[in-house]
């Protein structure tokens, strides 16, 4: 129902964007704002027909704007991804509730949809009235219905369940608001009259909780504390937008200043510990920047979820019993040890980096650095390489240090331990001394040797009088190892990238999508991903019905969420990728590798990334964010489906390939 309130706001905001435009824009606004508003009154009626008319609606809307959005194609996806998402809500099988049910159900999804139809009245009055010189009258028309259908709304549904102070408070204001609109309206101040009924939807918002009557905690901490996947999404997005706004900073700056464009590209690729740039790390950043980038790709790596659970945990707060059992799955632990888990975790991590930044920082001394800046660059190096982020303070990342096989086993060390997990690494005295350690284990060392054995002999193989070409021998070999390393999502590289050959993209590619260990700060499906499907491709080659690793059988559910994650992962990058060739003008080798660089937050690029305008850098933002929280929301996600119900159904077959 709320969206009846969005009809209006639709057509001050394609009214605005179009600054007037064409007879027939004008009557396609109207038509789409026609749409939302009678398909959200229709959806109580009928959902089909509502979400058929909400779907028109938004497709005319976005035809009346499409002739501006020509020039402005960042903010042209945007709004396609607003629509896309709104789409998406409304056909959600899950949000057609039947308000006929507890009192209390249809009491919270009325709480809920008086604060959505007056933040549509709010976000109206500040596209068309606040922001603009001069009113358009029909934007003044469009925005002063969207405040009154919210006014009207709350009018109905607050004073019978408000008591008290917060009662009279709505009341007065209601009044006091409708009697100022009316009086300014009269004098001809138009704008100051739609500010004034404005601020009923203001108050709305802020008023229209009913204490002791939710059956769940609505608040934003208890929306996002009681559900891990909203927690990941909430938390990382919160930090990019402030790392973004951070880099932005003068001070961050070592020269001109940054775009906010480039700034939040930068704090996402940190973020998301990817390592693409648009900007020479040393040279754009100055001392300050560098740090908030290195802090950003600390907080990537280790992950919000973990933070957040262990600050929790030493504040003395318990988390959900889902959330808990959710972070456990994660780790491969019960959740009563959970802390202990996380303990570990955080041990591992920095007495990792601690040793590496050590070590770094005597190499780059001994390259000649003076101490201070041999320090600062072992400092950022180690925890760059051990959440697999990618960034250096040298603008050829370790190229000058290719002929030294100390910087690149250090770095190569690092970026295996960070992408493992700290429940293998601490699993590995056990499995030294023969005692037994759990199938996870096993299975992370031995895909992560596969994949690194395989890419140090094919990238040995291929770019062996390419860009290994004029090394050593001995260079070659700890080269291809490095890169081998470096291609599961750790984006340093030791040999030039923008001359590899044609067919080594492929291989690159390939162990990009896998990635690391799940618990790391490695990206991709997960190498335990890509072993339980091999092992159930080879059980179906042998005609075997299960599928089995290390003598043990692999439970059903377990092949069918990796599935999953793989299917969803590759339709992100797809659809991304589609996105890349139809609006960038990038050859299709760069574009192909640039996305899988992202979405797997590899961070290595064979220079596609300097050739994205700024819809481009949009997308592969969402990409890398996507590639960083996608796979992890969605093995969370998997988990909280899981029912435990058993469907006694009739088997029948169907052929396959």
């Amino acid at each position: 129902m709320w969206l009846v309130e969005t009809g209006p706001l639709g057509f001050v905001i394609a009214r605005t964007i179009t600054q007037g435009g064409a007879d027939w824009q004008l009557l396609a606004a109207l038509a789409g704002a026609l749409g939302l508003s009678v398909g959200g009154a229709a959806t109580r009626l009928s959902a089909r027909m509502g979400s058929v008319m909400v779907t028109g609606g938004l497709a005319a809307l976005l035809g009346a704007m499409a002739p501006s959005l020509v020039y402005r194609p960042l903010l042209g996806f945007v709004l396609i991804l607003l629509a896309i998402g709104l789409t998406g809500w409304e056909w959600s099988p899950q949000l057609l509730v039947d308000l006929t049910g507890r009192p209390e159900r249809k009491l919270r999804a009325q709480i809920v949809d008086v604060r959505l139809a007056a933040a549509a009245a709010l976000v109206a009055w500040l596209v068309g009235v606040a922001s603009a010189t001069v009113i358009d009258p029909w934007i003044a028309v469009a925005s002063g219905l969207a405040s009154a259908l919210a006014v009207s709304r709350a009018a109905a549904w607050m004073p019978g369940v408000l008591t008290g102070w917060p009662r009279a408070v709505w009341l007065v204001l209601l009044a006091t608001a409708w009697v100022a609109t009316a009086v300014t309206a009269l004098t001809g101040s138009l704008g100051t009259a739609l500010s004034i009924l404005a601020l009923v939807p203001l108050g709305t918002m802020l008023l229209a909780r009913v204490r002791g009557v939710e059956v769940v905690d609505t608040s934003w901490a208890g929306l996002i504390l009681d559900h891990p996947a909203r927690l990941i999404v909430a938390t990382f997005l919160l930090l990019c937008a402030s790392g973004a706004l951070f880099l932005s900073f003068p001070a961050c700056s070592a020269g001109p200043a940054i775009s906010r464009v480039d700034a939040a590209f930068t704090a996402v690729s940190a973020v998301c510990v990817t390592g693409l740039i648009t900007l020479d790390t040393p040279h754009a950043w100055s001392g300050l920047g560098q740090f908030v980038i290195m802090l950003l790709i600390q907080l990537g790596g280790l992950g919000i979820m973990t933070l957040s659970t262990a600050a929790l945990g030493a504040l003395g707060r318990r988390l959900s019993v889902r959330h808990e059992e959710a972070v456990a799955g994660m780790f491969g632990e019960h959740r009563g040890l959970l802390y202990v888990a996380l303990r570990r975790t955080l041990a591992v991590t920095f007495a990792a980096e601690a040793a590496g930044a050590a070590l770094l920082t005597l190499l780059f001394w001994y390259h000649g650095d003076g101490f201070s800046t041999g320090l600062w660059r072992g400092v950022f190096t180690s925890v760059s390489a051990f959440c697999n982020a990618g960034f250096a303070l040298q603008t050829d990342s370790l190229i000058p240090y290719q002929t030294d096989p100390a910087v690149l086993h250090v770095v190569g060390i690092l970026i295996v331990a960070g992408g493992l997990a700290p429940a293998v690494i601490t699993a590995l005295p056990r499995l030294v001394r023969r005692r037994p350690v759990p199938l996870q284990v096993k299975v992370v060392l031995a895909a992560t040797a596969a994949a690194l054995v395989i890419g140090w002999l094919g990238f040995a193989a291929l770019e062996w009088n390419q860009t290994l070409g004029g090394l050593s021998i001995g260079d070659k070999l700890h080269n291809a190892w490095f890169q081998s390393v470096t291609y599961r999502t750790a984006g340093f590289n030791s040999v030039d990238f923008a001359h590899l050959r044609d067919a080594s993209l492929p291989l690159a590619c390939a162990l990009m999508f896998v990635g690391g260990a799940p618990g790391g700060t490695a990206g991709g499906i997960k190498v335990t991903t890509a072993w339980v499907l091999f092992a159930a491709v080879a059980g179906a080659l042998r005609g075997e019905a299960d599928a089995t690793s290390f003598q043990r059988k692999l439970p059903h559910r377990v092949i069918y969420r990796a599935i999953a994650i793989t299917t969803i992962y590759a339709g992100m990058l797809l659809m991304v990728l589609m996105g890349i060739f139809l609006t960038q003008n990038m050859s299709g080798d760069k574009a192909v590798f640039e996305v899988f660089s992202a979405i797997g937050t590899v961070g290595l690029s064979i220079g596609g990334t300097g050739k994205l305008d700024g819809l481009g850098k949009a997308m592969i933002m969402i990409a890398m964010f996507l590639g960083r929280v996608g796979p992890l929301t969605m093995f969370l996600f998997l988990i909280e489906r899981q029912t435990g119900v058993v469907r006694e159904q009739l088997d029948e077959s169907v052929e396959v390939g």
